[in-house]
């Protein structure tokens, strides 16, 4: 966690805007929209959930590509709560 001073440093630079390079999460936002064929059910005949999150995934990093500078890498973290 961050410490108390490194906390006050974001919050000092959360309201100035992060300077002129801020993109507001509003004009970030991207939809998508996918039919889903029989094959991607389960034996409940609902969407496969490992599916949809491939297809979030996909959607979030196309979404961050489009507005940062160079493609970006994509991290995991083993042992959150």
């Amino acid at each position: 966690p961050p410490t108390p001073e490194e906390s006050q440093l974001l919050h000092t630079a959360m309201l100035s805007g992060f300077g002129n390079e801020a993109v507001g999460l509003l004009s970030t936002k991207m939809e998508a929209v996918q039919l889903m064929q029989p094959q991607e059910r389960n034996r409940a005949g609902k969407i496969f959930g490992g599916f949809l999150m491939h297809e979030a995934y996909e959607l979030a990093y196309t979404t961050s590509a489009a507005y940062a500078a160079s493609l970006g890498a994509t991290g995991q973290i083993i042992g959150a709560p």
